[in-house]
């Protein structure tokens, strides 16, 4: 398993990667062929902007807010 800070700490980066499987009554485990990644670094226009529904004009006014805020993010692909 490749952990989510591996990935956000290699964006950018290009990787080795390799596995090894480990089956019962063999000696030795079977690996995998190396493979090279590049780990793509996501920009700014890959993520839609949050939509407050409280906020009208774009901007929130805490002390007119009178109940809960609800923030709407798309999903991203």
């Amino acid at each position: 398993m490749i952990t989510a800070s591996a990935i956000g700490a290699n964006m950018g980066s290009v990787v080795w990667v390799y596995y090894n499987v480990t089956r019962n009554g063999l000696a030795r485990p079977i690996e995998s062929q190396e493979n090279l990644f590049k780990i793509e670094r996501l920009g700014l226009d890959n993520f839609s902007a949050p939509v407050i529904a409280q906020a009208p004009g774009g901007v929130l006014d805490l002390a007119a807010v009178n109940t809960d805020i609800v923030i709407v993010l798309k999903a991203w692909l």
